[in-house]
């Protein structure tokens, strides 16, 4: 899927869900570097840049929630930040329309595995590590990334 049929998406759950009352120049992107997160929100006070952005690597393990992350990413441009209970309520709104929105996604979109070469003890982190500079924190050994999953 293109970053226009994400926009599209957007425009018809706008209509849909939120009567047509967020913002329009919001830009809807799939982005690489979304690895410990489904999707994300990012605005700033004073800037006109407004982006939902998408985890390809979380949509390629759940092809099925994109449309619930879009949802749950449009809650935040609604302008409500975090997931307190002004987010839930939202997001019970939505869900009674048949949606499945969460406060969390199912996992991290991405996770590596390193395994310490002395003690055989396995790690899993969300980012890559420098092997060079971490030891294991059990028995100091040397680390190696024994698989990405993606």
């Amino acid at each position: 899927m293109f970053n226009q049929d994400l926009y599209a998406k957007y425009l018809e759950f706008n209509k849909k869900y939120f009567d047509n009352k967020l913002p329009l120049d919001v830009k809807v992107v799939w982005d690489n570097r979304l690895v410990a997160s489904a999707g994300s929100y990012n605005w700033s006070w004073g800037s006109s840049d407004k982006t939902i952005k998408l985890s390809p690597h979380y949509i390629k393990k759940f092809p099925e929630e994109l449309d619930n992350i879009l949802l749950h990413e449009m809650i935040h441009a609604s302008g409500i930040r975090g997931h307190g209970e002004r987010f839930k309520k939202e997001m019970r709104r939505i869900n009674s329309f048949g949606w499945n929105v969460q406060t969390h996604s199912k996992e991290r979109a991405l996770t590596y595995t390193y395994v310490c070469k002395q003690c055989k003890h396995t790690f899993k982190r969300s980012r890559r590590i420098n092997v060079e500079r971490y030891v294991c924190g059990k028995c100091g050994g040397k680390l190696t990334l024994k698989k990405e999953v993606a």
